[in-house]
């Protein structure tokens, strides 16, 4: 992977305001009130993607999710036939919080940069306190991993 830290604030490319309004209008993050919305918004960190590169891959572990502030990335999976295509992702979607639901599960899929990407990343340990303080986040959130699973099954069954 060849992802470009964030080394310090003076360095964001997001602006806060920018940063809180895509956690906003993410529909699992919506269910958490203001104030944990801004903190998390001042936790997440900026990292870079080229084409090609893959951010996370099926089968391993990780501590963070993702957030895409610019660029375009697939989600795939292995099937019995090869690759399976799960989704095309852009701007304002969420990746990578199906496998931070529980400590020590793995990633779901593998995602691929189609284009650069900027994401905006937020560790595990911010986002399983934002849940355990908020209930109604995670319900939210597995809701959206149940959904997600069910159609990952559909797509790597032929004929779906």
């Amino acid at each position: 992977m060849a992802a470009v830290k964030e080394p310090g604030p003076e360095d964001r490319t997001v602006a806060p305001r920018r940063r809180l309004e895509l956690l906003a209008d993410a529909p699992a993050f919506s269910h958490l009130p203001a104030p944990m919305l801004e903190d998390l918004a001042s936790r997440l960190t900026e990292e870079r993607f080229q084409s090609a590169d893959r951010v996370v891959v099926e089968g391993d572990t990780d501590d963070r999710l993702y957030l895409i502030v610019e660029g375009r990335a697939e989600a795939s999976t292995v099937g019995p036939s090869g690759t399976v295509p799960l989704a095309a992702l852009g701007p304002g979607e969420l990746f990578g919080e199906l496998s931070l639901l529980e400590a020590g599960s793995r990633r779901q899929a593998t995602v691929t940069a189609v284009e650069p990407l900027l994401l905006l990343g937020l560790r595990a340990a911010d986002f399983r306190l934002a849940l355990d303080a908020h209930p109604e986040g995670r319900s939210a959130f597995e809701k959206l991993a149940d959904d997600l699973l069910v159609t990952k099954l559909l797509k790597q069954a032929s004929p779906f």
